[in-house]
């Protein structure tokens, strides 16, 4: 920014601010999912351009600012789209929560550090269980019923993981029955999932 000022004085095109600049969000997002935070405006955007009556307003949706869009649109997807759980969060799932952002950013530095080391699909898994993990930890803020399933497709990544580093059959037959094991006792293993997480 800097370097431009100097030019704009030198040419003489220099013009002090009038009104203060507002930068980024300027009213913050009710929610800590991480599918919201990147996908609100694509909605809001969608929505707008249902509302937009002719040809010319929905070009004007698509290519005008993002202040032409009505900011009522996202209170109606936040009400519509976000049934938030307003329980305050229990010590255990604090914990829990810390836990897996800790796990989440260990994996994050090393396939970072070592993605060269790595096989296509070695970094696939790794980048899904990374992308499924930062989801799992805005839906467990938030107390999501879904989290129980997402947290079972992380455990399958897992073993994936686990399998795609050590490729060795009898590991995969292992990794099978404990991936059966929680299918087996659904109920049941739901029943505790929620228990423990939720205190339900």
């Amino acid at each position: 920014g800097d370097i431009l000022i100097i030019w704009d004085k030198l040419l003489g095109t220099f013009a002090e601010e009038k009104v203060e600049p507002k930068y980024g969000l300027t009213k913050p997002l009710n929610s800590y999912s991480f599918l919201w935070q990147h996908f609100h405006f694509q909605l809001e955007l969608l929505l707008a351009l249902r509302a937009a009556k002719g040809i010319k307003a929905k070009l004007k949706v698509l290519f005008g600012k993002p202040d032409d869009i009505d900011p009522t649109h996202r209170e109606y997807l936040e009400i519509k789209l976000l049934n938030r759980n307003k329980q305050s969060i229990q010590f255990s799932l604090q914990r829990l929560i810390l836990l897996n952002t800790i796990l989440t950013l260990v994996v994050l530095f090393f396939t970072l550090l070592l993605t060269e080391y790595f096989t296509s699909p070695q970094q696939i898994l790794l980048c899904l269980f990374i992308l499924i993990s930062i989801i799992n930890s805005g839906a467990m803020i938030e107390q999501k019923k879904w989290v129980f399933y997402l947290d079972y497709f992380r455990l399958l990544l897992i073993g994936f993981i686990f399998y795609a580093f050590i490729p060795n059959h009898s590991i995969l037959i292992l990794l099978t029955v404990l991936g059966l094991v929680p299918l087996v006792f659904y109920k049941s293993t739901q029943k505790r999932y929620y228990a423990y997480l939720y205190n339900a």
